[in-house]
């Protein structure tokens, strides 16, 4: 009991570490659309994510996919830093 109340308790629903940033998320996000699979969205979980954790994955992500985002923040949320992020990352490509 002793040794249990010294570890951290990981709640699943929160992000690791204080920038939101979650484990293996990006890598499995760019396994899903290599693989085809993973429905609307090519950033998993997108809904739930805050601006900061949405502007870390847009690295990741071709011309076509940076469009789809857009679309879906515009419709969505309509973030302005998400949104200025995206048409910075597409103007580069």
């Amino acid at each position: 009991p002793r040794a249990e109340a010294g570890r951290a308790r990981r709640d699943p629903g929160r992000p690791a570490d204080s920038r939101g940033r979650r484990p293996g998320a990006r890598r499995g996000d760019k396994l899903r659309r290599r693989a085809g699979v993973g429905g609307g969205s090519p950033i998993t979980g997108y809904e739930s994510l805050n601006a900061a954790q949405v502007k870390s994955r847009l690295k990741d992500l071709n011309p076509a996919e940076l469009r789809r985002v857009r679309t879906q923040e515009k419709r969505g949320k309509a973030r302005k830093g998400v949104l200025k992020a995206i048409e910075k990352r597409l103007a580069k490509q």
